[in-house]
C-alpha cells in the first residue's frame, strides 16, 4: 500500500495533521474572540443602562449580581447565534439542543464569572458610582476568567469534533 503526504508509513508520525488541527483551533478561537467581542458590547452596555437608569447603593449586592445575570444572559443569546451560524457551522446539531448545551457551557463560565466578581468586588469595595474605573477593571477580570473556560467547553463539548472519517469525507479525503 503506497502511503500519502499525510498518511504515514506505520510507526512514523507526521506533524501535518497536528499542525491543520492547531491552524483549525486558531481561526475558530480568533472568530469566537470577535463573537466574544461584540457579546461584551452587548453585556456592558446592558450593564451600563442598567447601572444607569436602575441606580444601586454600595453594598446592594443583590442587585448588581441580578444586573450582571441579565447583562450576561444577553450577550449568551447574541453569542450562540453567532457561534451556531458562523464560528461552528461546520459542526451542527440540532438547534435547541445546541443552545441549551450553550447555556450550560455559558452557565458553568457565569458562575466563574460571578466569583471573580464577587471576591474583586469584596477586595476592591468597587462601586460603579463611586470608584467606577476599579469597578470596570474587576468586570474585565471575571470577563477574561470566563472566556478560557467556555472556549475549551465549546470547543470540545457543545460543538464537539465530528467523528474523524466524517471530517475526512468533508474534506475531500478517502
Amino acid at each position: 500500500m503506497e502511503h500519502g503526504r499525510d498518511r504515514p508509513a506505520e510507526g512514523n508520525v507526521t506533524v501535518r495533521p497536528i499542525v491543520r488541527y492547531l491552524n483549525e483551533v486558531y481561526k475558530r478561537f480568533f472568530k469566537f474572540g470577535l463573537v466574544g467581542l461584540s457579546g461584551t458590547v452587548v453585556d456592558f452596555g446592558t450593564l451600563y443602562l442598567l447601572n444607569t437608569f436602575f441606580p444601586t447603593q454600595a453594598g446592594l449586592l443583590g442587585w448588581m449580581n441580578l444586573f450582571v445575570a441579565v447583562s450576561f444572559e444577553l450577550s449568551v443569546i447574541n453569542n450562540f447565534l453567532w457561534s451556531y451560524f458562523w464560528v461552528w457551522r461546520d459542526r451542527r446539531r440540532s438547534f435547541a439542543l445546541s443552545f441549551l448545551a450553550y447555556n450550560l457551557s455559558t452557565g458553568v463560565a457565569f458562575l466563574i464569572r460571578l466569583a471573580v466578581f464577587n471576591l474583586g468586588i469584596a477586595v476592591t469595595q468597587a462601586d460603579p458610582h463611586q470608584t467606577p474605573l476599579v469597578y470596570w477593571v474587576v468586570v474585565c477580570l471575571s470577563v477574561g476568567a470566563a472566556v478560557l473556560v467556555n472556549f475549551l467547553f465549546i470547543e470540545h463539548a457543545v460543538f464537539g469534533r465530528r467523528r474523524a472519517k466524517e471530517r475526512d469525507l468533508a474534506h475531500g479525503s478517502e
